[in-house]
């Protein structure tokens, strides 16, 4: 992966999914196999999956890749910031947290 791939761009909802896209790929989440879409911040987060580690990138401007939590396993993580985060979790597959623009209307959306 390089440094283009790695800056998120977009989110882009509609009826049947939810895309996630990078300068150089997408990925499309189909919007039945999501299960919960809710608003939560670091201490929440800790609260829900337990203790984690970071598997990826990160520093000042956020991180990305994996984190490895205690009750959940690993989730896929695209964050800026580590407040106002939307947890995405997923039926049968590894949840997402992610940091959109306006995170409330993105829930609303997602949910």
């Amino acid at each position: 992966m390089t440094c283009t791939e790695a800056v998120l761009s977009r989110f882009i909802i509609d009826d049947e999914s939810l895309e996630v896209v990078w300068p150089m790929k997408r990925r499309r989440i189909r919007r039945a196999d999501i299960e919960d879409v809710h608003l939560t911040d670091r201490h929440g987060l800790r609260r829900e999956l337990g203790w984690g580690f970071r598997i990826g990138a990160g520093g000042l401007g956020g991180a990305f890749g994996w984190l490895w939590t205690q009750r959940r396993g690993p989730v896929q993580m695209y964050v800026s910031r580590s407040r106002d985060l939307v947890s995405i979790a997923m039926g049968g597959a590894r949840s997402w947290l992610i940091t959109p623009e306006r995170p409330e209307g993105f829930q609303t959306r997602a949910g």
